[in-house]
């Protein structure tokens, strides 16, 4: 006669013993875990290769987009310039009031563009560069400089 295992109070039948030492024994991943860890991995690297791509997206736009600012400040200056060296003088405070209107056009571009002149590198600002002798007693017989408003360094 065959007697049946005794267990004791509160022991797991045999049969469970057995079957619990298997899954203690199991060392390592299934298939199925390692297969969600690589979709993982692979989803993270997917998104990192979206953001980066984005960034550089955005910052190609912006180069773009502070180049032209600073061409259209460019053309406004040369703008300012043509003007200025077009206007009739007659007198000296007519050099004065030439000087004085042309040169606070030119330097509102600085006002106007100051993001567009921080962003590039070397920083630049618009310069005016006074056309004729201030201090010439009204001689305007003289050979005079000619106006210029210009974008360029800071310095």
């Amino acid at each position: 006669m065959v007697e049946a295992p005794v267990s004791l109070p509160g022991a797991a039948p045999p049969a469970r013993r057995r079957l619990q030492r298997v899954r203690r024994d199991d060392s390592g991943l299934t298939t199925l875990e390692w297969l969600l860890i690589v979709a993982a991995v692979a989803g993270l690297a997917a998104l990192a290769v979206v953001i980066v791509t984005n960034v550089v997206t955005e910052t190609a736009e912006q180069i773009e987009g502070s180049a032209a600012r600073l061409t259209t400040a460019q053309i406004q200056a040369d703008s300012i310039t043509q003007d200025a060296r077009a206007a009739t003088i007659a007198k000296a405070d007519d050099i004065l009031a030439m000087n004085d209107r042309y040169g606070s056009r030119c330097r509102r571009l600085n006002i106007t563009y100051a993001s567009t002149f921080t962003d590039v590198d070397p920083p630049q600002s618009a310069n005016w560069k006074p056309g004729a002798d201030n201090n010439s007693d009204n001689d305007l017989s003289g050979p005079n400089e000619a106006p210029e408003c210009s974008i360029g360094d800071k310095n």
